[in-house]
C-alpha cells in the first residue's frame, strides 16, 4: 500500500543532494519524482528544515527547498504543537528542544508532522547507540512511520512511492 505522503528532514535534502546529485543523469529521475510528490501534495517539510538548510548558505539543497517552499512547507497546527510539547518534554535529556539556535531544531517537527498527518518521515539519519535521540528512534517511540534516504530511493525504484 502506498503511503499518504512524505515529510522530509533536513538531512534528506542535504545528504541526498550531496550523495545523489540531481545534476547527474543517474539521479535526476529521483529528484524529478520528489518534485512530483511536492506538486501532487504528497511531499512536505517544515519551516525549520528551510532554516537549517539556510545556515549552509549557497547550498543546492537550500535552493531546491526555497524554490518550492510555497507547496513544500506545511505550517504547524495545534495537533503538531501538542506532539512537539510531548516529545520535547519526554526527550529533553537527549538534547531535543525548541531553541531556535539548535542545529537539529527541525527533528521534533519532522516527527510530529509524520505522526499527525500520517506521513512517512524521510531522513538520512541512522539509529545510533550513543544515547542521542534521532528521528528514527523518535518515530518508533511515537508510532510514526520512518524511512531512510536509501529506503526512499528503493521505493522509487520499485514504483511504490
Amino acid at each position: 500500500m502506498m503511503p499518504n505522503g512524505y515529510f522530509f528532514d533536513t538531512s534528506f535534502f542535504a545528504e541526498g543532494m550531496k550523495r545523489y546529485p540531481p545534476g547527474l543523469k543517474t539521479f535526476s529521475p529521483i529528484w524529478t519524482e520528489v518534485d512530483h510528490l511536492i506538486d501532487n501534495g504528497r511531499g512536505f517539510c517544515c519551516r525549520e528544515v528551510l532554516e537549517e538548510l539556510e545556515q549552509k548558505a549557497g547550498d543546492d539543497a537550500h535552493a531546491f527547498v526555497k524554490e518550492r517552499k510555497e507547496k513544500l512547507i506545511l505550517a504547524p497546527s495545534e495537533a503538531e504543537e501538542k506532539v512537539i510539547v510531548a516529545l520535547v518534554s519526554e526527550f529533553a535529556d537527549s538534547g531535543w528542544s525548541l531553541a531556535t539556535t539548535k542545529k537539529d531544531n527541525a527533528d521534533p517537527w519532522v516527527v510530529a508532522f509524520a505522526k499527525t498527518k500520517e506521513l512517512v518521515a524521510v531522513t538520512a539519519e541512522f539509529r545510533r547507540s550513543n544515547g542521542r535521540l534521532i528521528i528514527p528512534d523518535a518515530c518508533e517511540y511515537i508510532g510514526a512511520k520512518c524511512s531512510s534516504l536509501l529506503e526512499f530511493i528503493a521505493a522509487y525504484e520499485n514504483n511504490s512511492l
